[in-house]
């Protein structure tokens, strides 16, 4: 069919040229693009698909690029790490060298000293400026923050890594289910019976020990510390405790140890039978209770009470009607019954004779009255007697002796009339319900009681009586004459039978001694007691110049003596004589100095140092190896039977349940008040000197304590003016200073021996010594003498002379039992050896098992329920989420749980290329800071100069803290490095393989082949050419009709 209005070819023609040229506009684009999809329609599902990998690129494109700058910051710290380390390794280099003492001088060893200062500083400098972008890296900012971290329970904790999530704080929580043990290894005894050799070996190292026959755990165990860090091995004491409550008992035994009474608690525990027995004497016997820490018993016991004589009954005639009474103004027997004699001379003297205790007036008879002989006695005699004249004194007074002035009321005090029944009737009756007193012995009711002032203790306690227990405790108790006497329990060679010995005071030869130092030329009069013993300690002797009164007052009951006169007319020889005419069965007044010279003023003086013993030694008896044999009762039999320890009123017992059958104790026992305490002074003295206070010297030793009490100050003529100088006898305790007798000066004597070059530095380096603070222009004499005294003072208030025993809570720490060798640190990789060469020397094992060899065993922790690794104290958890160290502390018991916080911190990195807690990681880098570098043994600030571990210090801490440091940085640096190589790199390798993927796969998707696009654009070019033929035939098509039409 012909038409002219449709051209339906045209039409075909011209839809396949449309097509064609949409291949071939397609074709261009792809081709000039490089793409195959260009737009969405292009390819829809290829279009998302291509856009999501584009994604995946671009994340990890930039996890890539996050991970080099992670390694790149981790390089910068480990590379400052790495200054750090080699700083740390020279710091030990220079402590080892410095170790080497012998040969090192002192300026080698502080040049050391410098170098650790500089490299600590270094250290300290590196961890401030170790930067990377601006942030520091090395001083403990990106440190985990951590709150809640019981440090009773854990130390040197370290968080590694923790992943928060979307959390903004971790909780960690510990179990402990089983502690960490040491290895430990007891020996059972308190010393050995022979001599044996033992190899004691741990973790570090092995040592042979040869130790002696009879030597103790204490002395073992000091000799295997004394090396325990070339060991690993530590030797422990172990307590011993009391398995019961038990009531605390108190011994007052009487000298001769046969009789006395036992104070027993009504209550078991340390409190209630914590007590004290503080003796006193007065008119009754009584007992009071008073609580306190201790509870103190003050016991009353009654003794004869100190009276004086009064005037006699009916006054006494002394010539017409004139009466005269006298009453005693000193208390005591003495004035009892005092005649009178009135002699006629008109001398108008009152004089009292001691001796036959008579009262001697003279003056003019006629005319005188019983008030003029009352006067004169009142004025002369006025420190002894009251006299009262009566009658009518109408009539002269008669020459002659007159008998029984006074009267017989006069009593001596201080006789203790007291039982030990009344003592015991006193406590049980006033305070029976806090304590208990029964007898000791069996003749209570007609022994007086010993007035028990001083106490001590040796030996260990036990808690109940009988096999088992030490039965060793020995108390000892004493009077007045036992104060502070020092007794040495001691093992004293081989084969010694048991005895008992004495240090003698050779100083005073045991008589109490004073010296009075008179004004007038020098006068020194030395007071003696006439017998040994402290009982004439304390008596004090005064010299009184009056115009008016000439007395003696000898006062036994205030143990006072006091001369009155004009001294201005006595010569030391005088007083000294009349003295000894009083006091002379008690004392002797002898003149050092300046006897025939005035005494012209006043002094005063109380005698010291009575005792006759400065100490006691209890020589144990002893076997072939020097092993100490005796038992507590051997001891205690001959210390109560001693006469010399019986004439010091020291006492021995069995105290805290002990029965005495065990081995007595070595050691030193002070009998001391309790609640008083010794401590050391300088010992000082002053000299007296003939030729008065301008000649003394003050002599002081520079080291406190009782060593220099009682040295001698000596002086021996022989040197020449000027060249004076001074020598110690250390032996016999004697200061000797070589003078130019009667010419040498006290200040010259000082100047000698401060700058002198002829006294020894050594005794220079003992004694200061001192003139007279006004000059010292006296001259020095052979004559002159003195004592050292005041080493050592007792302080704090006396609270008795016993103290209680035995008194203990169950539980209760009460002495020693054995010695455990264990290692000094825990976990099973620590181990005791300990193999005897020669010799017994057994120990055990936990199961009391005799054994050689122990370990120890590691902690079992969780955290947050997992299971942690232990090796010993030390725990770590390693897990995707948290990853943490730290060391429990050996306190914590099994079963313990206590929890921490993790509240922020750490460097957070992210890794992957998505923005989740999955794909990040936070790590922990601590400061490297000289006061953070370290562990249990301290921190290595503490290295520098002045410092507890410097070198001139704790050399051997020192290198345990760099080891610690060194290993801190070390472990630092192989965990950076580990995150670098096994996180950052793996990821950066694996990131690029993802990219490489990731990319070909979008390409293959996206991308436009070139050889197939090349072939559709010359396909769609020469379709689009047909078709534009085709086009151009289809549109002649009509004019063909012309053609019909012609």
């Amino acid at each position: 069919m012909t038409r002219i209005n449709t051209n339906v070819s045209s039409l075909n023609a011209q839809k396949t040229l449309a097509r064609s040229n949409a291949q071939l506009q397609q074709a261009l684009t792809r081709l000039s693009t490089g793409l195959r999809i260009n737009a969405g329609k292009d390819d829809p599902a290829g279009l998302i698909a291509s856009e999501m990998l584009r994604s995946d690129i671009v994340g990890a494109q930039k996890a890539i690029t996050n991970n080099q700058t992670a390694n790149q910051m981790i390089a910068t710290a480990d590379s400052a790490l790495g200054q750090v380390s080699a700083l740390l390794n020279d710091i030990r280099g220079l402590v080892e060298e410095a170790a080497n003492r012998g040969a090192l001088s002192d300026a080698q060893i502080a040049a050391n000293q410098l170098q650790i200062d500089s490299s600590l500083q270094a250290i300290d400098r590196i961890a401030q400026v170790t930067r990377f972008q601006g942030r520091a890296l090395l001083d403990g900012n990106l440190d985990f923050v951590t709150t809640n971290v019981d440090e009773t329970k854990l130390t040197n904790l370290r968080v590694n890594q923790a992943n928060f999530g979307t959390q903004t704080q971790i909780d960690v929580g510990v179990n402990v289910a089983s502690q960490a043990s040491q290895a430990v290894l007891v020996y059972n005894g308190s010393q050995i019976s022979g001599a044996a050799t033992v190899e004691i070996g741990g973790a570090n190292g092995f040592q042979t020990f040869n130790f002696g026959a009879g030597s103790t755990i204490q002395q073992i165990a000091s000799a295997i510390n004394l090396v325990s860090d070339a060991t690993g091995v530590q030797a422990v004491l172990n307590n011993r405790v009391a398995e019961t409550a038990s009531q605390g008992e108190s011994k007052l035994v009487n000298i001769g140890g046969a009789e006395g009474l036992k104070i027993t608690a009504d209550t078991a525990g340390k409190n209630a039978g914590d007590f004290t027995v503080r003796y006193t004497t007065g008119s009754s016997t009584t007992a009071a209770w008073t609580a306190g820490s201790p509870n103190v018993i003050d016991v009353t016991v009654e003794t004869s009470q100190w009276a004086a004589a009064g005037a006699a009954a009916a006054p006494v005639n002394i010539g017409g009607n004139n009466t005269l009474t006298l009453a005693a103004k000193i208390a005591g027997s003495q004035f009892n019954g005092v005649d009178l004699e009135i002699v006629d001379g008109g001398a108008n003297t009152a004089t009292y004779d001691y001796a036959t205790n008579k009262v001697t007036v003279n003056l003019t008879v006629a005319g005188s009255t019983a008030s003029d002989v009352a006067t004169l006695i009142n004025n002369k005699l006025g420190n002894l007697f009251t006299a009262t004249a009566g009658g009518a004194q109408d009539n002269d007074i008669a020459e002659g002796t007159y008998n029984n002035l006074s009267n017989n009321a006069g009593t001596d005090g201080g006789t203790v009339q007291a039982t030990l029944a009344d003592v015991r009737a006193a406590i049980n009756g006033t305070i029976g319900s806090q304590v208990t007193a029964t007898d000791l012995g069996s003749n209570s009711a007609t022994t007086t009681v010993d007035v028990i002032k001083y106490s001590g203790a040796i030996g260990e306690l036990n808690n109940a009586a009988g096999a088992g227990q030490p039965n060793n405790r020995i108390q000892l108790t004493g009077t007045d004459s036992a104060a502070h006497m020092p007794v040495v329990f001691r093992s004293n060679g081989v084969n010694q039978s048991l005895s008992i010995s004495f240090i003698n005071n050779t100083r005073t030869n045991g008589k109490s001694t004073a010296y009075l130092q008179g004004a007038g030329g020098g006068s020194v009069l030395k007071i003696e007691a006439v017998a040994q013993g402290s009982q004439n300690d304390g008596w004090t002797f005064n010299i009184v110049n009056s115009a008016s009164e000439k007395s003696i007052v000898y006062d036994k009951a205030t143990k006072t003596v006091t001369y009155t006169n004009a001294l201005a007319g006595k010569t030391a020889n005088a007083i000294a004589s009349e003295l000894n005419a009083v006091v002379g069965s008690q004392f002797q007044v002898t003149v050092i100095s300046g006897g025939t010279n005035n005494f012209t003023t006043g002094a005063s003086a109380v005698t010291a140092d009575g005792s006759v013993y400065d100490g006691v030694y209890v020589n144990l008896a002893t076997d072939a190896n020097g092993v100490v044999t005796s038992t507590a009762n051997e001891v205690v039999a001959a210390i109560n039977a001693n006469s010399a320890l019986q004439s010091l009123g020291i006492v021995a017992s069995n105290v805290t349940y002990s029965d005495g059958s065990g081995v007595a104790a070595t050691g030193t026992v002070t009998l001391m008040e309790v609640g008083k305490t010794a401590s050391n002074q300088a010992a000082s003295g002053a000299t007296f000197a003939a030729n008065g206070a301008t000649a003394r010297l003050t002599v002081t030793a520079k080291t406190a304590g009782a060593a220099y009490n009682g040295v001698k100050i000596a002086f021996v003529d022989g040197a020449t003016s000027g060249s004076e100088y001074a020598t110690y006898d250390a032996t016999n305790k004697i200061l000797t200073f070589h003078i130019a007798d009667g010419v040498t000066t006290a200040d010259q004597l000082v100047t000698a021996f401060n700058t002198g070059s002829g006294t020894a530095q050594a005794v220079k380096d003992l004694f200061t010594v001192t003139g007279p603070s006004g000059g010292g222009g006296g001259a020095v004499t052979a004559t002159d003498i003195g004592w050292l005294s005041g080493g050592v003072t007792y302080t704090g208030t006396s609270l008795g002379g016993v103290d209680s025993e035995g008194n203990y809570d169950a539980g209760q720490v009460i002495g020693t039992a054995g010695l455990s060798i264990k290692s000094i640190e825990y976990g099973s990789k620590q181990f005791v050896s300990v193999k005897t060469l020669s010799g017994t020397f057994t120990t055990y094992d936990s199961t009391n098992t005799a054994s050689q060899r122990a370990n120890g065993t590691d902690a079992r922790v969780q955290v947050n329920g997992i299971q942690a690794v232990a090796d010993g104290l030390k725990v770590a958890l390693s897990t995707s989420t948290l990853d943490l160290s730290f060391d429990l502390l050996s306190t914590v018991t099994a079963g313990t749980n206590f929890t921490f916080q993790l509240v922020g911190g750490g460097a957070l990195f992210q890794i992957g290329p998505d923005v989740l807690s999955s794909q990040q990681a936070r790590l922990g880098i601590g400061s490297v800071n000289s006061s953070r570098l370290g562990g249990t043994a301290g921190r290595l600030d503490e290295l520098k100069s002045g410092g507890a571990k410097s070198l001139t210090g704790d050399i051997v801490g020192a290198g345990k803290v760099v080891n610690q440091a060194i290993a801190t940085v070390a472990t630092l640096r192989g965990r950076l490095g580990a995150f670098q190589k096994t996180t950052l790199d793996t990821n950066i390798a694996t990131l690029n393989d993802t990219l490489q993927a990731l990319t070909d796969a979008e390409s293959s998707i996206r991308d436009a082949d070139f050889a197939a696009e090349t072939a559709n654009l010359t396909r769609a070019q020469i379709l689009a050419q047909s078709g534009l033929s085709v086009l151009k035939l289809a549109n002649q098509s009509p004019q063909q009709v012309l053609t019909l039409l012609q």
